[in-house]
């Protein structure tokens, strides 16, 4: 066995990275991009040139990946649809039904226990100062575990066609289309071609 201490992880990750191609690169910065970001600082984060950037930043916003922010400067954000998208995706190809539906009814409780600690049908409807200051990081974070039960429960009840209305009954559907970008690039990292057969309508 290998002495750890005379493993170069920094040359291997170099390595790593030039094994990528260029649009892979810029993928994967793309998505790290809550808040809008010049072309130079996504080139220097992908280690490739502003131009080279500029030109796949504009393909990725094409098909839906990134959003371009502002014009001048030019800068770009993540699609967050798109992310939505892939995470459905994920969820319809990698579970089975049962399995969804299992963690339907797991997350579907742990709503209902929410539900009946504060008194409210959403974690919206919570002040969550009314608990009283000396819990409010708790209840801060029992908010945040709350919305995102909810956020998985509409992401598997898209991925298997149903209505968003199971966790509960005053929720209303966003109306946000899921289906993700017209079409997708081959080869990129969690990605696969989408054609028009893949949609429910």
């Amino acid at each position: 066995m290998s002495d750890p201490s005379s493993v170069d992880f920094a040359a291997e990750w170099e390595a790593e990275l030039d094994g990528r191609t260029t649009v892979e690169k810029i993928y994967d910065v793309a998505l790290q991009l809550a808040e809008p970001l010049r072309v130079a600082d996504i080139a220097d984060r992908a280690g490739v040139a502003p131009d080279t950037a500029r030109k796949y930043l504009g393909f990725l916003t094409e098909i839906g990946i990134v959003k371009k922010a502002s014009d001048d400067p030019a800068t770009y954000r993540r699609n967050d649809d798109y992310l939505e998208w892939r995470r459905v995706d994920r969820l319809r190809t990698e579970h089975t039904v049962e399995e969804l539906e299992t963690r339907i009814s797991e997350l579907s409780e742990q709503i209902q226990v929410y539900q009946e600690t504060y008194e409210a049908a959403t974690p919206k409807a919570v002040a969550p100062q009314d608990a009283g200051y000396e819990t409010l990081d708790e209840t801060l974070a029992d908010l945040r575990q709350w919305e995102a039960a909810r956020s998985e429960v509409d992401q598997i009840l898209t991925a298997l066609g149903r209505d968003k209305h199971i966790a509960d009954t005053q929720r209303v559907s966003t109306g946000r289309d899921t289906r993700g970008p017209r079409t997708v690039p081959i080869g990129l990292p969690g990605c696969r071609p989408v054609r028009s057969t893949d949609r429910t309508e």
